[in-house]
C-alpha cells in the first residue's frame, strides 16, 4: 500500500516551489517589501501555507536571493583577485551596478541585501584599498552597501535617459571615495547594515 504521507510531501514541495517562483515575480514587480499576501495569491495558496513553508520574510528571501548572493560572492571574489586594490574596488562597484541595471526595480535593494551575506569579503575589499592608500581611511563596508542602494535608485530614475546614465553618478561617487579627495565626513559610518536599512522588513 502507498503511504498517504508521500502525496502530502509532494504537494508540499509543489507549494514551496510555487511560492518561491511567485515571490521572485512579485518582488521584481513590487520590490522586496511587497506584501506576502500577494505572493501567496500569485502562488495560488493561502497565507497560512506560505508561513508553513517560510515562517519569515527572511526565510523566503534566502531562497529567492540564493542566485543573487552567489553572483555577488563571485563578483567580490574576482575583485579581490585583482592585483591593484583600487581596480578591485571599482570593478566590484561597477559590476554590481551592471547587474542591477540589467535586473528589475528592486535590484539596488536586492544587491545590497545580498551584499550583507558576503560582508566579510566586502570588508577585505575595503581594507586592501585602504592599505594601499587609494581609498579614504574613513570608509566602512557599510558605506559600500549604502552606495549600492543609492545607485540602484539612480538606475531606476535615470532609465529613460539611457541604459548607462548611472555610470556618471558612479564615477562621481568613486571620486569621492579616493583618499586624495578626502575631507572630514560629518558623522561616523553605520556600525551595522541590515536589510531594514535597505527598506526591507525581514519579519
Amino acid at each position: 500500500m502507498v503511504s498517504p504521507a508521500k502525496p502530502r510531501r509532494a504537494d508540499a514541495e509543489r507549494n514551496r516551489n510555487a511560492l518561491a517562483a511567485a515571490a521572485r515575480d512579485v518582488f521584481a514587480e513590487q520590490g522586496l517589501d511587497a506584501p506576502l499576501e500577494h505572493v501567496a495569491k500569485r502562488a495560488g495558496v493561502g497565507i497560512a501555507t506560505l508561513y508553513r513553508n517560510f515562517p519569515t520574510r527572511a526565510a523566503l528571501l534566502d531562497v529567492v536571493l540564493a542566485e543573487t548572493v552567489a553572483t555577488h560572492r563571485e563578483i567580490v571574489r574576482r575583485a579581490l583577485e585583482r592585483p591593484d586594490p583600487w581596480d578591485g574596488l571599482t570593478a566590484y562597484l561597477t559590476e554590481i551596478c551592471e547587474v542591477a541595471a540589467a535586473a528589475d526595480r528592486s535590484a539596488g535593494k536586492t544587491m545590497a541585501v545580498a551584499g550583507i551575506r558576503v560582508y566579510a569579503q566586502l570588508s577585505e575589499l575595503v581594507s586592501r584599498a585602504q592599505a594601499s592608500g587609494q581609498l579614504r581611511g574613513d570608509v566602512a563596508p557599510t558605506d559600500l552597501l549604502c552606495l549600492t542602494v543609492g545607485i540602484g535608485r539612480i538606475i531606476e530614475v535615470t532609465a529613460s535617459m539611457g541604459a548607462d546614465a548611472w555610470r556618471r553618478q558612479l564615477a562621481l561617487a568613486l571620486d569621492g571615495l579616493r583618499a586624495a579627495a578626502a575631507t572630514p565626513l560629518p558623522r561616523p559610518p553605520c556600525d551595522t547594515f541590515t536589510a531594514r536599512e535597505c527598506g526591507v522588513d525581514l519579519g
